[in-house]
């Protein structure tokens, strides 16, 4: 072989090496909950389970999509889940006001990382156990 011909192929196996990392790079971002925005996790979820869904059809739907066991998701038979007045997850210590979304409701956490970061979610059931909201959130502290 001549140089050229080996220049070139070192060349086109480099770019191509290059091209599989970041296509693997970008699947593994679009897939962790830890990148995604609310929005786009709230959508996912909606998808996965619509308005109306049974809480035993959510937590069955929820346990399939991100691979959790049952008892990695809290449920809450006697109150819904609370909200601050910004529309957000209520923080007791932050937080002086409250108001409790639906009469039950699910939570689990869809992934910890770096920063001591996680992200989860909070589901809120009326009185014959249909999913009425979900609400997505996030929290970060530094070390």
């Amino acid at each position: 072989m001549n140089i050229k011909k080996i220049v070139i192929f070192t060349i086109s196996l480099t770019l191509a090496s290059v091209l599989i990392i970041l296509l693997l790079a970008s699947i593994f971002f679009e897939l962790n909950p830890l990148w995604q925005s609310h929005d786009s996790l709230k959508r996912h979820l909606l998808k996965i389970t619509p308005i109306g869904t049974s809480m035993e059809e959510a937590k069955v739907a929820i346990e399939k999509s991100f691979k959790l066991a049952d008892s990695d998701i809290g449920v809450d038979m006697e109150s819904g889940y609370k909200i601050n007045d910004q529309g957000e997850r209520y923080i007791y210590y932050l937080d002086k006001s409250y108001t409790i979304v639906g009469e039950k409701s699910i939570h689990f956490y869809l992934g910890s990382g770096g920063l001591s970061s996680s992200i989860g979610a909070k589901y809120a059931f009326d009185e014959n156990d249909k999913l009425i909201e979900i609400l997505v959130w996030s929290s970060t502290s530094l070390p």
